[in-house]
């Protein structure tokens, strides 16, 4: 191999590793993350409270489309039908239907 295509050859990876060289340092690191704790939000009484758990078409019974839900305490009115007021409601209105 001549003398002169070794120089080039050698110049190229000289030029190679000094571009490697500046492209690595040209990289910041990232910040180090700082956590905060937060306050703990308070917490919020639930009640369970019978829901429909799908859509029901008019006329047809609710079957399996009844669930019990967790509910914020503050938003219940008499109109809910609520686990505490009556535990076997669920039961009682699988048959009923949509109206």
């Amino acid at each position: 191999m001549p003398a002169s295509r070794l120089i080039i050859l050698s110049v190229a990876v000289a030029a190679a590793g000094g571009a490697g060289y500046v492209a690595k340092k040209m990289v910041v690191a990232p910040p180090p993350q700082v956590t905060v704790d937060s306050p703990k939000a308070p917490a919020i009484a639930l009640q369970d409270v019978l829901v429909l758990s799908g859509d029901v078409a008019m006329g047809s019974p609710l079957e399996n489309n009844i669930s019990w839900e967790s509910w914020p305490s503050g938003g219940i009115n008499a109109n809910f039908i609520t686990r505490a007021a009556e535990p076997d409601a669920l039961d009682k209105l699988k048959g009923s239907v949509a109206r």
